[in-house]
């Protein structure tokens, strides 16, 4: 992490990891940074002290990396992309619920009211979805998402 103010590095976050796993996208919340990387996995750390709190395994077993991760405003809610994409809750590292994208995504930000979520496809697809209350059972997941949007 860099001082934005006199351009030094601060801290270095590394966790162990075997092999080449590079970082795709970071998003902070204020006290935590999540980092999502091409094993699947998200690292939730302590901005800090910059100790690991938490690993979520946020994709399946394979190359399934994870593209971007964003918190919602009020840093309650963690998307993380890929395919499929998830919604996690950021203090317990509870999955919430499974949004089926019609392609792989590579981005994914909330709006400033965290109301909607908006995650961008491969070939130029754009891929949109309403997200006013997150469903506390993945299962019963019934948001539409729209290619094109």
């Amino acid at each position: 992490m860099w001082d934005v103010k006199t351009g030094n590095l601060k801290q270095t976050l590394q966790a162990q990891s075997s092999g080449y796993n590079p970082v795709n996208s970071v998003a902070f919340d204020g006290g935590q940074l999540a980092s999502g990387s091409d094993d699947g996995t998200v690292k939730l750390w302590d901005v800090k002290t910059g100790n690991l709190k938490q690993t979520l395994q946020a994709q399946s077993s394979g190359y399934n990396p994870v593209n971007s991760v964003a918190f919602d405003g009020g840093a309650t809610r963690l998307c993380i992309t890929g395919r499929p994409v998830k919604l996690w809750d950021a203090k317990t590292g509870n999955l919430k619920q499974t949004l089926q994208a019609q392609s792989i995504v590579n981005s994914v930000a909330f709006d400033g009211g965290a109301t909607r979520l908006c995650i961008t496809g491969r070939h130029r697809q754009a891929v949109g979805c309403q997200n006013r209350q997150p469903q506390t059972d993945p299962a019963s997941a019934k948001q539409r998402l729209v290619s094109g949007v």
